[in-house]
């Protein structure tokens, strides 16, 4: 039967029979599906390149010149081709110009109809799952991938200039969202459903360390490393092991990112916030380590909204361990005993008493020198500073998380896994382009960056 079809399609017989004898010859399942797979898509060729001439042969509306308004005319049948996913597909159609050869008057309704732009070679569903491989991948592993499936020699450079062209549009995009909502200080929210509404919100926010170049389009000169500020918004939800047991689940998770000042950062969390409903979340509650940037963000902007700050415990009891080994060596046995105790008051709903010991050796006289008196003081201010992010029984009781793991787990698969790879280093125009389509991945807003591709990668299953 599909051997019929395509002689009813009036194909090149010598390419569909070597494909075809291939296909016969193929003695393992798994030559079956590899032969099948490339007969596959030189049937899908055949098809769209049938369909398409045909479409091409139909009677031609011309339009009007833009500049003397004559009705232009045929010039005649001039071919086509792009690159696909499905390979590279070849056509004929009408092209048009004005009589009295206006400039810029070519014209071209057939290649209107089909969506095609004038000079594009590569057709959008090909260039969307080339960004999509860069967004995991390096580079030359993308465009090997790449051409496997397709059979076309794609170029890293290629590669290179589509994340280029769809970053540039995916920051300009965020850009302008975010002035529109500082300016007018309103957006209309993300689309929750009603169970994921009735979860508490938890906000984090970290930074990570990338390398950079020191001058643009130069490998040469010593690396340069900029911080990364990576913020996460997400749903608060549970789920019950096999044995019953409950253990918290991160929620239609949100990420922000940014290079550059704090300032700026905040803004791009402020937007964010007001897309997951901030102000109508049950509770909201914000997590982060000592980072005076990112809590100075809190107290500006989340504090007021009667957000819960939570110092992250792990980085709280780091500083605990900064007192206990001022006061005696760390390689003590009371050192550790000392860091032990104050660990367990500081879990279990005793810091004022860890802040009271703390006060009471500060003021012991002759007890350690200027320098391990200046430590303890530090320690001391640290955690009086944040004697209200530091109530863990009271947050445990309230299931809130106590470590800012959540944040930590973001900055690693979101930054670490793609761009600090051995040998790897940036520039700032080439991070940005590539982070910006991660981001759009990771909030489920890739997909609108290409309007002309109507399926995505949620395709239903061919068994529903």
């Amino acid at each position: 039967m599909i051997v019929s079809f395509a002689e009813h399609l009036e194909v090149d017989h010598g390419e569909w029979s070597s494909y075809w004898e291939r296909f016969q010859s193929a003695h393992t399942l798994s030559e079956l599906v590899w032969h099948g797979l490339q007969l596959g898509l030189l049937f899908a060729r055949i098809v769209v390149e049938s369909e398409i001439h045909a479409r091409a042969n139909q009677p031609t509306e011309w339009p009007n010149c833009g500049e003397c308004g004559r009705r232009c005319r045929s010039k005649g049948q001039v071919s086509r081709q792009m690159k696909t996913l499905i390979g590279e597909i070849q056509w004929t159609r009408r092209v048009g110009r004005c009589p009295g050869h206006c400039k810029m008057s070519q014209c071209c309704p057939s290649d209107i109809a089909l969506g095609v732009r004038p000079h594009q070679r590569v057709g959008d569903g090909l260039q969307r799952l080339g960004c999509l491989l860069c967004i995991m991948l390096p580079y030359n592993m993308a465009a090997w991938l790449l051409g496997q499936w397709s059979g076309l020699s794609v170029s890293q450079s290629s590669l290179f200039h589509w994340v280029q062209e769809m970053g540039a549009s995916a920051m300009e995009q965020l850009e302008q969202q975010v002035r529109s909502y500082i300016k007018q200080g309103e957006l209309a929210p993300e689309s929750l459903g009603e169970s994921l509404a009735q979860l508490s919100l938890a906000i984090s926010a970290d930074g990570v360390m990338v390398p950079f170049r020191p001058m643009p389009h130069s490998p040469k000169g010593k690396t340069q490393w900029r911080e990364v500020k990576v913020g996460l918004f997400t749903r608060l939800g549970h789920r019950v092991t096999r044995t019953g047991k409950q253990l918290s689940q991160l929620l239609h998770r949100r990420v922000v990112a940014h290079l550059g000042p704090i300032d700026a950062f905040g803004e791009k969390m402020r937007w964010q916030a007001a897309r997951q409903s901030i102000q109508s979340a049950p509770e909201c509650i914000w997590l982060s380590d000592g980072g005076k940037g990112f809590w100075g963000l809190f107290h500006r902007w989340f504090e007021p909204l009667n957000v819960i700050g939570i110092l992250d415990f792990y980085h709280a009891a780091g500083h605990l361990w900064k007192a206990a080994s001022t006061l005696f060596d760390g390689r003590t046995t009371e050192a550790k005993a000392w860091f032990q105790r104050w660990r367990h008051l500081l879990r279990h709903g005793g810091h004022q008493r860890v802040l009271s010991q703390l006060t009471h050796l500060i003021n012991t006289d002759h007890l350690c020198s200027a320098s391990e008196l200046e430590a303890l003081i530090q320690v001391q201010t640290y955690l009086q500073t944040h004697h209200e992010h530091i109530r863990y029984a009271r947050f445990d009781q309230q299931g809130h998380p106590l470590g800012s793991g959540m944040i930590e787990s973001t900055c690693k698969w979101l930054i670490q896994q793609r761009f600090k790879g051995v040998g790897m280093r940036w520039s700032e125009e080439g991070f940005n382009h590539l982070l910006h389509l991660r981001v759009f991945w990771v909030n489920q807003r890739f997909d609108a960056l290409f309007p002309t591709v109507t399926w995505t990668e949620q395709l239903p299953s061919p068994k529903l």
